[in-house]
């Protein structure tokens, strides 16, 4: 009788009904891409869920990275500093084809934010010869210089918004990110990886890791805000044209 009961038991568990779970919508990409955060559902939302409003926010003008509300002048200093020596990060290219998310390294000045490829010193120099005696033990060392193919601009002070991978997408209700890291970054970075939305065009970044993300994100936040309210302070005290 006692075993009777416990299969009874067994049985009202196993037919009592699981927990409801969040459907997923389909973003079209694949399972293996940051579409399936689609509701956040990989990572703990309270966590970086804010009630009170953010102190970088400038309504219809900028949004920061969710979480980031350091703007002091420490930060923005240390992190232009940065950028002058170069970032090397993952950037995903707008082209339709995957191979498209190459190595790049970011660069700026304060305000204009570039980019080109990166280059280590194996595939990054282009070697010109010595034709002048090779044969002979004195020659000259072959001379190695950079040859970037492409170098990239944008102005952060139209940066709109500072938006990472399992952020819920504006534009898009019920996806996450934006329509490049939907389809170019693996679910496996999605933690690393953030984006810089422009009026026509978005800057679709990975970071080589978590801490590096964190830094990327709070730098940008801090330093478009200050662009922002810099630019709008200019505007105010402007003197009336005569």
């Amino acid at each position: 009788m006692k075993k009777i009961k416990e299969d009874e038991e067994s049985h009202q568990d196993y037919d009592r009904p699981e927990q409801a779970v969040q459907p997923q919508r389909s973003m079209g990409y694949g399972e293996s891409s940051v579409a399936s955060l689609a509701e956040g559902s990989l990572f703990d939302r309270d966590e970086h869920s804010h009630n009170s409003p953010n102190p970088l926010s400038l309504p219809r003008v900028f949004t920061p990275a969710t979480g980031c509300t350091n703007f002091s002048d420490f930060l923005v200093q240390s992190f232009v500093a940065r950028l002058r020596v170069g970032i090397v990060v993952i950037k995903h290219g707008r082209s339709r084809v995957w191979g498209s998310s190459k190595k790049s390294v970011l660069t700026g000045d304060g305000r204009i934010l570039t980019w080109h490829p990166y280059q280590d010193n194996d595939s990054t120099s282009t070697t010109v010869p010595n034709h002048k005696n090779t044969s002979s033990p004195k020659s000259s060392p072959k001379k190695k210089k950079t040859i970037y193919q492409s170098i990239h601009k944008l102005d952060l002070a139209t940066c709109q918004e500072v938006r990472h991978a399992w952020t819920t997408d504006p534009r898009a209700p019920g996806f996450v990110g934006t329509p490049i890291l939907r389809q170019k970054c693996h679910v496996s970075q999605a933690h690393k990886s953030f984006a810089l939305v422009f009026p026509h065009r978005t800057l679709d970044i990975t970071a080589v890791t978590a801490d590096q993300c964190r830094v990327l994100t709070q730098g940008f936040s801090a330093l478009c805000y200050r662009l922002h309210t810099s630019s709008s302070h200019r505007k105010q005290v402007s003197p009336p044209e005569i």
